[in-house]
């Protein structure tokens, strides 16, 4: 009945929620609406002409160093000799003629065997590009075409992200069957967007996204968000590849318009979180007492009352489709540790005993106490036989080897386990398992009473 009651608040508060900012979002939005249409056209119109500027000057920053590079993938295909010989000149000359080009390498046989500059990539020399997988799919993309092929961004071996214009190089081009190997320019890749002026766009999100060699779409820029709903897409045109641009407005009213909006926004929603708070309230102060009702007041532990729930719920048919043990626990000897100890003594043991098992109870398995001395813990990670009586003796040893200590002395538990496991596919009640659980733990309690020849609270109790 409680759980009946419980979920119908539940219902009528989620509902009334619902109707409430609904009802509150769709009469401002309306106003705000009225004055966002009679400027969303000239923003969108003036979004479009920067998307194309940023465009056509990533495109033109590239493709003005790539051209510049191919110069050496020229002299490489009539001499290589002329370039090893005389790397550094050719390379720094290269690099003094381009703007964004940051190093140089080539590969003969696709393992890099110079860089330029040297330092700060020393990491790159000797890389065989067939170990790094992304990177040699790059390069043979570029030996298939028999042009140049733009990757990245990538993250590189001696550190940073940039993109690398891969050349390959044939000798007998253009015939293009004697493969040599590959020459390799680094293009400082924060520059070019810093002399786009992508990220000074104004009143908007931009996003970019590329087709990776292994046909993977990747956002490597901004938020996959912007490609959901853009107001303007625009694609990059890029040697032997393609960038796609997401440009999304994100720019608000006009000033005299924001703050027409913001003064109905103020007293509207003021007026409605007031109210809505006002009813929270009173609903957490419900939730709470509720909450109360279903917990031990001693232990702090769940009560029987939360206990029943619990395995109402579990023992639903539709809810389960793997068993749960359920573990009857009683002190032994209590009422002599409270006439020899006193009540006080009493209620830490339970208290100690309550903390013990809690430290090891796993995932949503949970104890409660049910009255007295009586503990059921509900094992939802052991639901066979063997695995239950297992935890339970794992349980027994924990508890049992660890006293409490209490003014000078040492107050050992011993306690009585029932063990009990509910199979779904097995028609059980509530009650029958938990008398099964109690029947089970008192042939344990008679099985310790006949082997316990003095009272285990007294056994090595003085520290």
């Amino acid at each position: 009945m409680l759980s009946i009651i419980r979920q119908h608040s539940h219902k009528a508060f989620f509902v009334f929620t619902a109707a409430f900012w609904v009802t509150s979002v769709l009469i401002v939005q309306f106003y705000a609406e009225l004055s966002t249409n009679r400027i969303t056209q000239e923003e969108q119109q003036n979004l479009r002409r920067e998307a194309a500027l940023i465009r056509s000057k990533i495109e033109s920053a590239i493709y003005e160093d790539v051209y510049i590079a191919g110069s050496l993938a020229t002299v490489l295909r009539v001499s290589t000799s002329t370039v090893i010989d005389n790397w550094d000149s050719v390379a720094s000359d290269l690099i003094q003629k381009s703007t964004h080009i940051r190093n140089i390498g080539i590969a003969p046989n696709n393992v890099i065997s110079l860089v330029y500059p040297l330092e700060g990539n020393e990491a790159a020399i000797g890389l065989d590009f067939r170990s790094a997988p992304e990177q040699y799919a790059a390069v043979m993309k570029a030996k298939e075409s028999g042009d140049v092929y733009l990757d990245g961004p990538i993250e590189l071996v001696q550190g940073g992200q940039a993109l690398i214009a891969r050349y390959p190089i044939f000798l007998d081009y253009p015939i293009n069957q004697k493969y040599w190997g590959s020459t390799s320019i680094v293009l400082n890749f924060a520059d070019i967007l810093q002399e786009s002026n992508i990220r000074d766009l104004k009143n908007a999100n931009f996003a970019i996204q590329r087709t990776t060699v292994g046909g993977v779409v990747d956002v490597f820029l901004g938020s996959e968000e912007v490609f959901e709903s853009p107001d303007e897409l625009l694609p990059v045109f890029l040697p032997n590849n393609q960038w796609l641009i997401a440009v999304k407005s994100t720019a608000g009213l006009s000033d005299l318009a924001k703050l027409e909006r913001n003064i109905t926004q103020f007293f509207g929603y003021t007026g409605a979180l007031i109210l809505y708070i006002s009813v929270f309230l009173l609903y957490r102060a419900y939730q709470l007492a509720h909450k109360a009702s279903l917990k031990d007041e001693l232990t702090h532990l769940p009560n029987r009352r939360y206990l029943f729930n619990q395995l109402e719920q579990r023992m639903r048919p539709s809810k389960r489709k793997t068993g749960f043990a359920l573990l009857n626990i009683d002190l032994n000897e209590f009422k002599q540790i409270n006439d020899q100890f006193g009540h006080e003594a009493g209620d830490a043991l339970l208290k100690h005993i309550a903390q013990l098992t809690n430290n090891i109870l796993k995932g949503t398995d949970f104890i409660a106490r049910v009255g007295g001395d009586e503990f059921l813990i509900v094992l939802d990670s052991s639901y066979t036989e063997l695995a239950a009586n297992e935890r339970a003796k794992a349980l027994k040893q924990h508890i049992e080897n660890r006293p409490l200590h209490w003014k000078g002395s040492a107050i050992t538990p011993s306690i009585s386990i029932g063990v009990v496991v509910y199979y779904p596919d097995i028609p059980t009640t509530q009650e029958e398992l938990l008398h099964t659980a109690d029947h089970n733990m008192y042939i344990q309690k008679e099985a310790h009473k006949n082997n316990s020849q003095i009272p285990h609270y007294l056994q090595g109790h003085i520290i």
